[in-house]
């Protein structure tokens, strides 16, 4: 499913209802995403986070972390680096 969503990146309605579908099926078989596929797409609206177009990406040096915004739905969140 994560493998449609990634080719339908251009229709967000269509690939944000396949990350649905394939979240849905992970929690109904018990079935964890690993850090790559979790990557891939906002965790509020389930859109497909490309880069330049629905995500935008800044590196904060000073507490080495990575502030990720998905330009859906303005939800940021940050991931540590070393």
């Amino acid at each position: 499913m994560l493998g449609l969503a990634r080719e339908q990146r251009e229709d967000l309605k269509r690939s944000s209802r396949y990350v649905e579908l394939a979240r849905k099926i992970g929690t109904r078989y018990n079935v964890r995403l690993t850090a790559e596929e979790k990557g891939l797409f906002c965790r509020k609206c389930n859109a497909v986070l490309v880069p330049g177009k629905t995500k935008r990406t800044r590196l904060d040096e000073e507490a080495k972390t990575v502030s990720i915004k998905c330009t859906n739905c303005n939800y940021s969140y940050r991931k540590r680096y070393k």
